[in-house]
């Protein structure tokens, strides 16, 4: 079975943990509810799903495409994250 490199694990875990968590607090706040500690389960749960889904997906392709897989989807996470920068930078100044 093909493993994603653990930088990219990381990647997916902060990018599906921050998504969630948002959305959690959003459902959460239409409904005037707290459920403390269910959130990060909830979370965790999801983040774990996410990375086996990626991981299944990514072993469909032929081992040497893979790392060219790999690679796409590491630019992608970057840009995402330099407009988070951008995004971020622009709200302090």
């Amino acid at each position: 079975m093909f493993e994603l490199p653990v930088e990219m694990v990381g990647l997916i875990t902060i990018a599906v943990a921050f998504l969630v968590a948002q959305g959690v607090k959003g459902v959460l706040a239409l409904f005037g509810k707290d459920i403390g500690g269910y959130a990060a389960a909830f979370t965790a749960l999801v983040v774990g799903l996410v990375v086996l889904f990626i991981e299944g997906f990514v072993g469909l392709f032929p081992a040497d495409i893979q790392e060219i897989v790999v690679v796409v989807f590491q630019a992608l996470g970057m840009i995402l994250g330099m407009f988070g920068i951008h995004k971020t930078y622009k709200g302090l100044a």
